[in-house]
């Protein structure tokens, strides 16, 4: 009833696409691949195939972005060269930028730029950066400057006087009274803020007397402590 002794059946991998007319349980010619068993991926836009089935290799199994695109569900959108990117954070300021407007370096301590000042008494206060910025005061100019009376001998670095000049009185300018008296007296200066009686005319002495004579005595003799200040 059929032509099955005559008919080969072939062996198929993937099925048989046809049997023979006059034996249709041989397979006359077999499927070169399973392409009717397989369901090609959809590749959105900005994406490209990167495989296909194994088994039918005109349909694709699976897809990839472009370069500069991301995958997103389904579809392919556009990286955002800037997403992630965190610049420093700066004490003192940013310095410079990058593309997407971080900061790429920080600007220095302005202090640090600050020129130590250089201190004959010692730093007073130093900025963040350790530079000085305020020195300490000549301590010779907290010192409290002697007031003299016949003035300074000596001062320190900052003017002020430490030593006062002395004084001794000019005993040698008075006169003193002869044996016999003085006639005479005169108010002189002997220095140092100081006047003395001196013996303007000296009182004769009667008969020649060297020793007496004309009331004189050791009462009207100059001493040291005749002196009178002056004003």
């Amino acid at each position: 009833t059929d032509n099955c002794r005559n008919r080969t059946n072939q062996s198929c991998s993937y099925g048989c696409q046809t049997y023979w007319s006059d034996c249709s349980s041989k397979c006359q010619t077999c499927y070169s691949d399973n392409c009717r068993n397989r369901t090609a991926v959809s590749v959105p836009a900005n994406a490209t195939c990167s495989s296909y089935y194994s088994d039918c290799s005109s349909k694709c199994s699976a897809w990839s972005c472009n370069s500069g695109y991301e995958k997103s569900g389904n579809s392919c959108v556009k990286i955002d060269p800037c997403a992630g990117v965190t610049g420093l954070t700066c004490s003192y300021g940013c310095a410079s930028t990058g593309s997407c407007g971080e900061c790429t370096s920080c600007k220095s301590n302005p202090d640090c730029d600050v020129t130590s000042l250089s201190c004959s008494y010692g730093c007073a206060s130093t900025n963040s950066c350790g530079k000085c910025t305020a020195c300490k005061s000549n301590p010779d100019c907290d010192v409290t400057s002697k007031s003299c009376s016949y003035g300074c001998k000596t001062t320190n670095s900052c003017g002020k006087c430490t030593e006062c000049e002395s004084c001794t009185p000019d005993s040698s300018a008075v006169t003193p009274i002869g044996s016999c008296g003085c006639s005479r007296w005169e108010e002189i200066d002997i220095g140092c803020g100081l006047t003395a009686m001196s013996c303007a005319v000296q009182r004769p002495c009667d008969g020649g007397n060297s020793t007496g004579g004309g009331g004189g005595g050791d009462d009207n003799r100059w001493d040291i402590n005749d002196v009178v200040p002056r004003f």
